[in-house]
Formats: C-alpha cells, sequence, structure tokens
C-alpha cells in the first residue's frame, strides 16, 4: 500500500517531518503537555463543516497518541 500511495515521496515524507518537528517543538517548550494532550489530539483529528481533515491532522494526531508526556 505504502508503495501504491507513494507515501515514500520525498516531499510527503517531508511535509510529515515538518509536522512531528512542529508537534516536538510544542512537547518541549511545554506548549502541549500531559494535561492538554488528549484535547490537542482532539483538534488534530478534527474536520470542517465540509468533512475535510488538516492536512496532515493524523500525523500529529498518531503522534501525539504515542508519546507519553
Amino acid at each position: 500500500m505504502i508503495d501504491k500511495l507513494n507515501l515514500g515521496e520525498q516531499s510527503l515524507c517531508y511535509e510529515r517531518f515538518l509536522i512531528v518537528a512542529e508537534i516536538e517543538d510544542r512537547i518541549n517548550d511545554g506548549t502541549i503537555d500531559a494535561t492538554n494532550q488528549a484535547a490537542e489530539i482532539a483538534l488534530w483529528r478534527r474536520v470542517d463543516a465540509n468533512g475535510v481533515a488538516i492536512s496532515y491532522g493524523h500525523v500529529a494526531a498518531r503522534y501525539l497518541e504515542d508519546q507519553v508526556l
């Protein structure tokens, strides 16, 4: 499936890297912590009135779900 969706393509990998780096920065500066982790995950998983999700929101949410803060 990774090959069929071309998920290894360099620009997609870079976009995922940027999202994870943003999350790590926010964890390190205390913006995201154990008290607001669940709320932050919910924010990244939200969809707008048209049912459109945030770009790479699933990546951020999954990364946060895997973190023990």
